[in-house]
């Protein structure tokens, strides 16, 4: 129907799933409009993402009952900005083993704690640990509390059970997924995995104000009174890893949370205190977390964490799980997730809205971030490599399809002149911004 000569006439178009629409639109992401493109690129350290997160967030702007149950729910997590926290979304249900690999919660913490201390080293303050965790596996809450003892970890077991298989498409599940990206969206760092779709949450808080003078662009510290930071983590345990995504521990994550923070500290000069919030369908995480990161305070519901799991992820509660979820990481400071989740990319999408440039306010453990089923992502080779054992080699000029990043200095990809697949040295590419006319923008601009 898509391709039909006169579909210009039909009052319903039927929209198919993205991987099967043909033609091709040359608009898909990561396009973004030519009309804008000058600015945007100028303003935005990654544009593809700013412009899926203007339509993510509103096609996602919630009715009244849902705007009234975020707030309550957030409540009850005691989700504020008035310290920095984390977002964390674990996913270990249907994805692990076929998708994505296993992330432990210390894996993700490890990126929680690198952020608290960029934030400490920033601010000059001690910093308190907390982190919010978004999960489909609701032991993941509980395994994140026990581990992370210096930690607050923030997150709702129930919203994580359901998002279990066998309650994923209920009601409870559906409203779970939703306040877990408008969390993880509001938090002020993203871990996570980018190959889930949870991706989308990626909203992050950076204390800055962007200011473009004199045809450049800089950025100027808000003062201290003004910046308040949340962590967010998300762990996907249940479907996904072994399947589509590896297993990451807690500490994993955590590494990185730290690191945001000691990062902070040294920007503001102020040491911060630790909060990370978790977003995970394996409720044993947030207790992991609040076991292990003892310095934390971690924001987490095990009881949302539960309805993700896989026998009740299809439930009401799933459902609203999973929107808290969302919600809240990309309200966070920071986030700390695995791109190959969905939640994680949606929570990192919604971030954008939120701030001039949020595009460095996350750490993936696995992929970088991608649009399911849209175009794929290029890079344009600005220094010339002789490739070793295993690697590519290219001349100034070439361009490069990314197939992923190792995040250790080298991506993998393929030459298009040649044809060689192998690794790369990623600092010897710069990524391509994909620019196409937008008829829509270009005849409202001549109106």
């Amino acid at each position: 129907m898509w391709s039909a000569p006169d579909a210009h006439r039909f009052p319903v178009v039927q929209l198919p799933i993205i991987d099967s629409v043909s033609p091709y639109p040359p608009y898909l992401p990561n396009a973004i409009p030519k009309e804008l493109s000058e600015r945007l690129i100028r303003a935005h350290g990654d544009p593809a993402v700013w412009w899926v997160g203007q339509f993510a967030s509103y096609l996602l702007r919630p009715l009244d009952p849902l705007q009234e149950f975020l707030v309550e729910a957030k409540r009850k997590l005691r989700f504020h900005n008035e310290s920095p926290i984390v977002g964390v979304h674990i996913r270990r249900t249907d994805k692990v083993g076929s998708e994505a690999s296993f992330h432990s919660v210390e894996e993700y913490f490890k990126f929680v704690e690198l952020f608290f201390e960029q934030e400490e080293r920033r601010w000059g303050t001690k910093l308190k640990r907390r982190a919010f965790i978004a999960t489909d596996d609701p032991s993941v809450i509980e395994e994140a509390r026990r581990k992370m003892s210096t930690y607050e970890i923030l997150g709702d077991p129930t919203v994580a059970k359901t998002a279990s298989l066998s309650s994923r498409y209920s009601f409870d599940s559906l409203r779970g997924i939703v306040l877990d990206i408008h969390v993880l969206s509001k938090c002020s760092y993203l871990v996570c995995t980018f190959s889930s779709q949870v991706r989308t949450a990626f909203k992050v808080f950076l204390p800055r104000v962007h200011v473009f003078i004199a045809g450049k662009n800089s950025f100027q510290s808000v003062p201290t009174s003004c910046a308040r930071f949340h962590r967010r983590v998300h762990i996907r345990r249940t479907d996904k890893v072994g399947s589509e995504a590896s297993f990451h521990s807690v500490e994993e994550y955590f590494k990185f949370v730290e690191l945001f923070f000691e990062q902070e500290e040294r920007r503001w000069g102020t040491k911060l205190k630790r909060r990370a919030f978790i977003a995970t369908d394996d409720p044993s995480v947030i207790e992991e977390a609040r076991r292990k990161m003892s310095t934390y305070e971690i924001l987490g519901d095990p009881t949302v964490a539960k309805t993700a799991s896989l026998s009740s992820r299809y439930s009401f509660d799933s459902l609203r799980g999973i929107v808290l979820d969302i919600h809240v990481l990309s309200k966070c400071s920071y986030l700390v997730c695995t791109f190959s989740s969905q939640v994680c990319r949606l929570s990192y999408e919604l971030m954008q809205t939120d701030h001039a440039d949020a595009s460095h306010a996350f750490k993936s453990l696995d992929d970088v971030w991608y649009f399911g089923g849209g175009q794929g992502k290029e890079s344009v080779a600005v220094e010339a490599h002789e490739g070793k054992a295993g690697e590519i080699s290219f001349q100034v000029g070439d361009t490069i399809y990314i197939a992923g990043n190792h995040w250790d200095g080298m991506s993998m990809g393929t030459n298009k002149r040649t044809s060689q697949k192998g690794l790369y040295p990623t600092y010897k590419t710069q990524e391509l911004v994909r620019v196409v006319p937008f008829s829509a923008i270009s005849d409202r601009k001549e109106g």
